[in-house]
């Protein structure tokens, strides 16, 4: 019976500055050499995580975007990507515009993953984007609107809006149920602090499902 490893990147096999020490490298590679089926999940897409890991050997496909994607990293494609229905990112973006909320929509095409956004209005914007250009060289395309975008290949939403908007003490205050259906929509939302605005992210698939997917691909025993 063989078992199926999988370990997160930030804050596990990464130190505080998102970096692969020496010796992790060092120990991910001997064990994938000597036979261990062992892979990641990650929040990261293709690019950042390729970028970090790109001197370990992975055999095994790597669960990417908290389950979005299903990425071969030795063969750098994608094998499986979880799109957002059309319909539901036609109604997302039409919330976006009625309540003025904007952020960061993600589409993986056949050339690879692309972000788009409308304005780099706040420092939490740009940050974001000047970040991700400068240590992973990540595409970034500003866009007149949201809507203007197709709604295919849909795979993400990042959405940065004002903490009193979302906090439970403000959400009736604030008018904010708008927030409440656009969780709906999205079904599940990933929150992260950022001094004072907050960055809601689609998640994927459930990585246990993901897990057993790889299980079947790789015909690996458990996880």
């Amino acid at each position: 019976m063989k078992t199926l490893y999988i370990s997160d990147l930030d804050g596990t096999l990464l130190d505080a500055d998102a970096r692969l020490s020496a010796y992790t490298e060092k120990t991910l590679s001997r064990l994938i050499q000597n036979g261990t089926a062992v892979t990641f999940a990650t929040a990261r897409t293709s690019e950042t995580a390729f970028k970090i890991l790109q001197d370990v050997p992975f055999r095994l496909p790597a669960i990417l975007m908290n389950g979005v994607v299903i990425y071969d990293m030795a063969a750098g494609k994608c094998l499986h990507k979880n799109l957002i229905p059309e319909e539901t990112v036609r109604e997302i973006k039409a919330l976006l515009r009625e309540y003025g909320v904007s952020g960061f929509v993600y589409r993986l095409l056949e050339t690879g993953l692309m972000t788009y956004y409308e304005e780099l209005d706040s420092s939490v914007k740009r940050d974001f984007v000047e970040s991700r250009r400068k240590n992973y060289g990540k595409p970034f395309e500003q866009i007149a609107d949201f809507e203007s975008l197709p709604a295919d290949d849909t795979v993400y939403f990042c959405l940065v809006v004002s903490r009193r908007l979302i906090d439970p003490a403000g959400m009736h205050l604030n008018g904010a149920q708008s927030f409440q259906l656009i969780i709906m929509l999205l079904n599940n939302l990933l929150v992260q602090r950022q001094d004072n605005t907050h960055i809601m992210t689609a998640l994927g698939k459930c990585l246990r499902q993901r897990a057993d997917d790889i299980c079947q691909t790789a015909g690996l025993d458990k996880r």
